[in-house]
């Protein structure tokens, strides 16, 4: 067991390395109507669960719309930093029901600070959305118009 951690804490110092500057860029599309949807964006190809942000959403509304998911890496600081945006800073015209972000793996990773705009672009309050380990989720009770979200993540080992 101990053996297998010492490898794995080797392969992610090395991934960290190798992770200076990075940054990828998905553009996705989310359609209305209640079946949810989920859009992954990597850093590395082929994508390492460890370095990938996974956006999972539940929306409804009127219109399909153009978003984007940005990942990039920080191995300095030992952060990793995903946004999720309306494409060209547009409003959106979706209701989210639930969303979740996770960057990363809880065992590796936890969300040190996080912020959402609003389907305007004005910040959300924070009492409105929660971090946990490696995730951002909605506050119990919270549904509404978002077009960003971000969360800033910390890698331990």
């Amino acid at each position: 067991m101990m053996i297998s951690r010492v490898v794995f804490v080797i392969c992610l110092i090395s991934w960290l390395r190798s992770a200076l500057g990075k940054t990828n860029t998905v553009r996705f599309v989310i359609v209305p109507g209640g079946e949810g949807g989920e859009a992954m964006i990597p850093l590395d190809t082929p994508p390492i669960p460890d370095s990938t942000c996974v956006f999972k959403f539940d929306v409804y509304g009127a219109t399909t719309e153009s978003w984007f998911g940005k990942i990039s890496a920080n191995p300095e600081t030992q952060e990793i930093e995903c946004t999720i945006y309306r494409a060209g800073d547009q409003e959106t015209y979706l209701l989210f029901n639930s969303y979740e972000i996770a960057v990363g793996t809880a065992d590796v990773s936890e969300v040190i600070s996080a912020h959402v705009k609003d389907g305007e672009g004005d910040p959300v309050e924070s009492n409105n959305f929660v971090m946990e380990k490696n995730k951002l989720l909605p506050a119990p009770g919270w549904k509404g118009s978002a077009r960003e979200f971000q969360a800033l993540a910390k890698y331990f080992i």
